[in-house]
């Protein structure tokens, strides 16, 4: 059976922390301009130095705000009946099958937290957060769901295959320990 997709997220591409960075870079830049073209007057060094400064840290401040923005450029997240995959920060490729997702939830900077046995993956800057969320905790609610365990009782069996047949569940971790024992009192009539 082919995999189907439920939904793609949309990442900010201009978001407001690429557009804050660089709004401070120029104002930075624009201040730091002046302080180092008024720091030429008769003994006023001081000023051409604090202007060069300025600039200095208009500059990290652009590039931060470049960095962000190529980083999280390349992001993507792809929900499907199966499994949710894409790639995060860095380009770094992640596919996580339904079944080892344990949880999911939003967080700042609309970003999705998809949480699992080896870790947590963090999803930034969603514009559609709230529908990849959606779609998320329904697979994950329909997967629980359906991987709850149903006593199917075959009388065409007897006790011991059925026994054989609960053994098989429990050593597959479907079942418990405890609901082994519960059956295996049943068949054998303890």
């Amino acid at each position: 059976m082919e995999e189907k997709i439920i939904i793609k997220g949309k990442f900010s591409k201009t978001n407001i922390l690429v557009i804050a960075l660089g709004s401070i870079a120029v104002i930075l830049g624009i201040i730091g301009l002046f302080l180092f073209i008024n720091g030429f007057v008769p003994n006023t060094i001081n000023t051409a130095f604090e202007g060069i400064i300025l600039w200095c840290i208009a500059g990290a401040f652009l590039v931060i705000a470049t960095l962000v923005y190529l980083i999280m450029n390349n992001c993507e997240i792809i929900i499907s009946d199966k499994k949710v995959s894409g790639k995060i920060k860095f380009g770094k490729r992640v596919d996580l099958p339904i079944n080892q997702i344990s949880s999911v939830g939003q967080g700042w900077f609309k970003s999705i937290t998809v949480a699992t046995s080896s870790g947590i993956i963090r999803f930034w800057l969603l514009e559609n957060r709230q529908e990849v969320f959606s779609a998320i905790s329904t697979l994950l609610s329909q997967f629980q769901n359906n991987s709850q365990t149903v006593f199917v009782n075959d009388s065409k069996l007897g006790n011991a295959d059925e026994l054989k047949k609960y053994k098989e569940l429990l050593d597959e971790g479907i079942i418990s320990q405890e609901e082994f024992d519960a059956k295996k009192k049943q068949l054998l009539n303890l």
